[in-house]
């Protein structure tokens, strides 16, 4: 094999090898979907919420959903799943809630299980020092690794 042709072997594996990189690496990183009742998995923490996917509305950066006077965003944030023991987990992400009187603060969504006498029950919010709404959970989140 002459020089110029070993050379273009090299190239070309070089660029397959490089592509192939790339497609992997992209789909580890793809966001996923995980359904309310796989979100205690710790396997899928820490992970980056992209959307928190409701019956009706979805909250996304750029879409905001409204709860009675309160309209709450989605900030950029990373989900960190909490153990309280048994069935019960939880986890959260900041939001930023705006109220026309109160005015716009850093609130959290809650998401998870109520720790009660009924493992499993469903128990989500968003609170802040000056606010806690009892909000239907959500069907499922899009997360990003």
């Amino acid at each position: 094999m002459s020089l110029v042709g070993a050379f273009t072997t090299v190239i070309r594996s070089t660029v397959i090898t490089i592509a192939l990189l790339i497609f992997a690496a992209s789909a580890m990183a793809a966001p996923q979907v995980v359904p309310y009742e796989q979100l205690g998995n710790k396997a899928l923490y820490p992970a980056r919420v992209i959307a928190v996917n409701f019956a009706g509305n979805t909250l996304q950066n750029g879409s905001p959903v409204s709860w009675g006077a309160w309209t709450v965003s989605l900030e950029s944030g990373v989900a960190h799943l909490r153990l309280d023991g048994g069935h019960e987990w939880g986890m959260s992400v900041d939001v930023k809630c705006e109220n026309a009187v109160q005015g716009a603060a850093t609130c959290e969504l809650h998401v998870g299980t109520a720790q009660s006498d009924y493992p499993n029950a469903p128990a989500c919010s968003i609170s802040s020092p000056m606010i806690h709404l009892a909000i239907v959970c959500p069907l499922s989140l899009t997360l990003d690794y």
